[in-house]
């Protein structure tokens, strides 16, 4: 079952941080990876920099969350009254919580304005959902996955669509 957890994430986190992919370029659109020129040192606070940055780190939070998803999915099953079960949704939120926290401490970093607004109305958000007991307990179920991923990447929209302008 977890496995089955992560793969729903997996593709979440494609979603997800999509448009923060510093690889592409600005001026048309093509990976410089593909055209084989080797990317240009971002300046630090620097869209590319930030987006890449907040890249990283959600993915990383991502992976982590699939985790706690799975964990929290089969406990949910087995027992779903119990202190683990409860333990294990608050593992989620915090998980949640802690991609927000980082979000918004990157997004502050950036020398865009607009990037930095939009990070920090993204966290905000996010950490939301996170607070939201409800957002975690109706992830009933593996099927119950993708709806609850979908939510963090439509929460996320604004800043891949930041990043990738």
């Amino acid at each position: 079952m977890r496995r089955a957890v992560m793969a729903y994430v997996a593709i979440g986190c494609a979603v997800f941080i999509g448009g923060c992919d510093s690889a592409t370029s600005a001026s048309d659109g093509t990976s410089q990876a593909a055209s084989g020129a080797t990317p240009p040192a971002a300046t630090v606070g620097s869209k590319s920099d930030v987006c890449g940055r907040i890249r990283v780190e959600v993915s990383s939070h991502m992976t982590e969350l699939g985790t706690a998803i799975g964990k929290y999915v089969g406990l949910r099953t087995a027992d779903p009254g119990s202190d683990d079960t409860e333990d294990a949704r608050e593992a989620v939120a915090d998980e949640i919580k802690a991609m927000a926290a980082d979000i918004s401490r990157l997004g502050d970093t950036a020398t865009d304005a607009t990037l930095k607004t939009t990070a920090d109305q993204v966290a905000h958000a996010i950490d939301a959902l996170g607070a939201n007991a409800d957002f975690v307990t109706d992830v009933k179920s593996l099927s119950d996955v993708p709806a609850a991923i979908d939510k963090l990447s439509d929460t996320a929209q604004p800043l891949t669509d930041a990043c990738a302008s």
